[in-house]
């Protein structure tokens, strides 16, 4: 590098890493659009958890495969996060998110950074690196 540049970062002409979140609250499971986009927007996914290393896994599936779980829709049609509120799956996974009690008006969540194993076609949260925090309420307010 010349001299002139010392200091200097060069400008990465390459997209960035992906960066797959999944937020837990008490009623939802909440992929960001990186997590659908490391998958290639798959309409259906199936849910696997390890107890043993506590670890929530995504993999896309047909939706004729048992246990198939509605995901995404189309990369041009995605424009939000994906919310899972399968009963089983919910039921599946929030015991290992053992959530706070939230503030007046707010929601306790967690959320976790995701790992994507393109090969596999799978990304992988592991539960150790979960962060606590809370929210205010999402959606229409409701008449007291």
């Amino acid at each position: 590098m010349a001299a002139s540049l010392q200091g200097f970062t060069e400008v990465s002409l390459t997209e960035p890493a992906l960066k797959p979140k999944l937020t837990v609250t008490d009623s939802v499971l909440r992929f960001n659009k990186d997590t659908a986009k490391a998958l290639g927007y798959p309409a259906y996914v199936k849910v696997f958890i390890n107890e043993r290393s506590r670890r929530i896994a995504i993999q896309p599936c047909a939706k004729d495969e048992p246990n198939a779980v509605k995901f995404s829709k189309p990369v041009e049609k995605q424009l939000l996060s994906i919310s899972v509120k399968t009963p089983k799956v919910l039921e599946a996974v929030l015991p290992f998110f053992p959530l706070e009690p939230a503030p007046e008006g707010e929601t306790s969540y967690k959320a976790v950074p995701g790992t994507e194993f393109p090969k596999e076609q799978v990304v992988i949260f592991d539960v150790a690196d979960a962060v606590a925090g809370s929210m205010k309420h999402r959606g229409p307010k409701k008449s007291k």
